[in-house]
C-alpha cells in the first residue's frame, strides 16, 4: 500500500491560511485606527527584526528536526544554545537601538526596538519544543497553538490601537503571538530542558546548523541585492515599482512552497533514514508545488495588464512590465526553491552552503549586469540567472541522494502541459472580449481571462490526474 507522506501538508497550508486571512482582516483595520507614521515605525523596526530572525536559532531547529538519533543531552545543549542566542540578539537590539534610531532619524524607533526586542528570548524559549513537534509530524497540534496565537494576539492589538496606544498595538502582536505559542509549546510538550550545555553533544547538530545558517545568510543578501542596488542607483520611485513587483513574484514561495519545505523536512528525513526513494517522494512533492503554483502565476502574467490597472491603479502601470519578467521566476522559484530538501534531509548543508555562495553570486552578478538599464534591465538580469541556475541546482541535488537530475523535470511535464492549456484557453477567449472604456474593459478581461483559464486547467487536471480527481470528487461527497 502506497504512503501517504503529504498529510502533514493540510495542516501547515492551513496554518498559511490562517496567517493570511488574519493579514487581510487586521490590515484594514490597522489603518483605521493607526497613522502611517506609525506604520512607518514598524516598518523600519522590521527592517531591523527581518535580519535579526536569521540568528532565532541559527538553524538548530531544523537540525533537530532531521537528526536520527536525538539524546538527551543534545537537546539540553540546543535548548541552551538557543537561550543564549536569543539572549544575545535582544541586548544587541536593545545596545543598538539609539544607533538605529539615529541612522533613520526617527527618535520614536528606539522605544519601538527597546520593546520588540523582548521577543527573541521568549520565541527561543519554545524554538526546541516547535521542532520537536514538528519532528513528530504533530502538526495538527501546531496548527491549533500558532492559528489560536495569531488570532488572540491580533484581537488584543486591535484593542489597544483602539484605545491610543498607536505603533505599541503592533509591537505587542508580535510579542503575544511569541509570548502565546511559546507557552502552548511548553504546555503540549511533554519534554523538559535543563539548562546544561556539553560542546561534545552540540557538535552532533552544530556542523548541520552552521551550515545551513550560512545558507540562509547568504541567500538573504542575495534575495536583497536588487533592493539594494536600486535604491541606490535608480531612486526611490523606480525601487517602488519593482519591489510591488518582487512582492507579487515572492507569492507562490511564500505561500505554497514554504508550506511544502515545512511540511515535508521530518517526512523526507524519517524516509531517508529508512532507506526509502527519497526521489519519489521529492518527484511527488515537486508535482504538487507545481499544479498549484504554475497556473497562479502563469494566469497573473497573462492578466498582468489588467490586474494592475484594477487593483493598483494607473500610478502603477509600470509593474506590469517588471512583472512580465518576474512572474515566470517566481514559477521557477516555486519549484527550486523547495531543492534544499534534497540537501537538508540527507544532513547535506555543507554542500548547501557551497551551493548558496555559487547561485547568489550568479544572480547578484545578473543584477548588476541588468542595473545600467533600468528596473527591466535589473528584472531581465535576474531572469537570465535564475533560468541560467535551474538545471544547475538539480544536478547537484540529486546527487545527495543518487539519482539523475532529470527525474524532477519528468515530474513537471503533467503540470506543465495543463497549465500550457490554460494559457491557450486563457489567452483564446481574451481575443473574444469587446473594447470596453475606462476600468470596465480591464475588469471584465480580468473575469474572462480567469474563469476560461480556470476551466480549462480543470479539465486538464481531470485528464491527467483521473484516480486523483475520483478520490477527490469521492472526499467531497462523503463530506456533503
Amino acid at each position: 500500500m502506497k504512503k501517504n507522506h503529504f498529510g502533514s501538508v493540510k495542516w501547515v497550508g492551513g496554518i498559511q491560511a490562517a496567517k493570511i486571512l488574519a493579514q487581510l482582516i487586521g490590515a484594514p483595520l490597522f489603518a483605521h485606527l493607526l497613522s502611517p507614521k506609525d506604520f512607518g515605525l514598524m516598518a523600519m523596526a522590521t527592517t531591523v527584526l527581518t535580519f535579526a530572525l536569521l540568528f532565532r536559532d541559527m538553524g538548530t531547529g531544523q537540525a533537530v528536526i532531521q537528526k536520527k538519533d536525538l539524546t538527551e543531552d543534545t537537546l539540553n545543549s540546543v535548548f541552551a544554545f538557543n537561550i543564549l542566542v536569543g539572549a544575545a540578539a535582544c541586548a544587541t537590539i536593545a545596545g543598538a537601538s539609539h544607533v538605529i534610531a539615529r541612522l533613520f532619524s526617527e527618535p520614536r524607533l528606539e522605544n519601538v526596538l527597546l520593546w520588540i526586542s523582548i521577543s527573541f528570548p521568549i520565541a527561543s524559549l519554545g524554538a526546541v519544543q516547535q521542532a520537536f513537534l514538528e519532528r513528530e509530524l504533530q502538526f495538527q497540534k501546531l496548527a491549533v497553538v500558532e492559528t489560536a496565537s495569531t488570532y488572540i494576539a491580533l484581537v488584543i492589538s486591535i484593542l489597544l490601537a483602539r484605545f491610543g496606544f498607536g505603533v505599541y498595538a503592533l509591537v505587542a502582536n508580535a510579542i503575544l503571538a511569541n509570548s502565546l505559542s511559546t507557552l502552548s509549546y511548553w504546555y503540549i510538550n511533554p519534554w523538559r530542558p535543563r539548562f546544561r550545555f556539553k560542546w561534545g553533544s552540540f557538535k552532533e547538530v552544530s556542523s548541520y546548523s552552521s551550515n545551513l545558517f550560512g545558507f540562509v545568510t547568504v541567500n538573504y543578501f542575495a534575495r536583497n541585492s536588487d533592493a539594494i542596488l536600486i535604491g541606490k542607483f535608480l531612486g526611490a520611485a523606480s525601487l517602488g515599482i519593482y519591489g510591488l513587483a518582487y512582492k507579487f513574484m515572492l507569492f507562490p514561495l511564500q505561500n505554497i512552497s514554504s508550506v511544502f519545505n515545512r511540511a515535508m523536512l521530518p517526512v523526507m528525513s524519517r524516509a531517508y533514514d529508512s532507506g526509502e526513494r527519497v526521489d519519489l517522494v521529492y518527484a511527488e512533492l515537486v508535482q504538487r508545488v507545481a499544479l498549484l503554483a504554475f497556473p497562479a502565476m502563469t494566469g497573473f502574467w497573462l492578466l498582468r495588464i489588467d490586474f494592475v490597472a484594477v487593483v493598483l491603479g494607473p500610478a502603477w502601470v509600470r509593474v506590469s512590465d517588471v512583472i512580465f519578467y518576474l512572474a515566470p521566476i517566481g514559477m521557477i522559484q516555486a519549484i527550486t526553491t523547495t531543492s534544499g530538501l534534497l540537501y537538508t534531509c540527507t544532513g547535506k548543508t555543507k554542500r548547501f552552503f557551497y551551493w548558496g555562495i555559487f547561485s547568489s553570486a550568479v544572480q547578484v552578478g545578473g543584477i548588476a549586469l541588468g542595473l545600467r538599464y533600468g528596473i527591466l534591465g535589473v528584472a531581465q538580469g535576474y531572469a537570465l540567472a535564475n533560468i541560467l541556475l535551474l538545471y544547475p541546482i538539480y544536478y547537484f541535488g540529486s546527487k545527495c541522494i543518487n539519482a539523475s537530475p532529470n527525474f524532477v523535470f519528468r515530474a513537471l511535464i503533467r503540470p506543465a502541459c495543463a497549465t500550457a492549456l490554460l494559457a491557450l484557453s486563457s489567452s483564446i477567449a481574451l481575443l473574444f472580449v469587446p473594447e470596453f472604456e475606462g476600468n470596465l474593459g480591464h475588469v471584465v478581461r480580468l473575469l474572462v481571462g480567469a474563469c476560461a483559464g480556470a476551466m480549462a486547467y480543470g479539465v486538464a487536471v481531470r485528464w491527467l490526474y483521473p484516480s486523483s480527481y475520483a478520490s477527490l470528487v469521492l472526499k467531497l461527497r462523503r463530506a456533503t
